[in-house]
């Protein structure tokens, strides 16, 4: 994640992803390798539909490397800890929704949060979800 924030980081990425599905630039540039046939009706909507699938995957995975990072403090500090629980209820819970969420996550982790317990995770192949 940039200063900028994840809208304009993301944005751009979004924005040419709907653009290539959109059926005019499909029908310019998807065709058949052999035979030169614009991609099928059919195909061109399954596509399209896969968008918000893509979204909700990626605030799937989001939302695990948040948790991970979270639950790196509990694992650091004690799974039942008094202190880590009610720093956590004032840092996460107990925030007002109109702030960002992010700086709850920096407020309760001490440090900027961090992809690194999520791949760690992920190397130990664990099977939680």
């Amino acid at each position: 994640m940039t200063r900028a924030g994840s809208t304009s980081v993301e944005g751009p990425s979004q924005f040419f992803g709907r653009w290539g599905k959109h059926p005019d630039v499909l029908a310019a540039f998807a065709r058949h390798h052999n035979t030169g046939e614009p991609i099928p009706d059919s195909m061109a909507n399954a596509l399209r539909g896969l968008e918000s699938m893509n979204a909700a995957f990626r605030g799937f995975v989001w939302s695990q490397v948040l948790r991970d990072d979270l639950m790196s403090r509990f694992e650091r500090e004690g799974l039942t800890s008094m202190a880590v629980g009610m720093a956590y209820r004032r840092a996460i819970l107990e925030r007002p929704w109109t702030l960002d969420p992010l700086d709850g996550v920096t407020a309760f982790l001490g440090r900027p949060w961090s992809v690194d317990p999520f791949f760690a995770r992920m190397e130990a192949a664990d099977p939680q979800p």
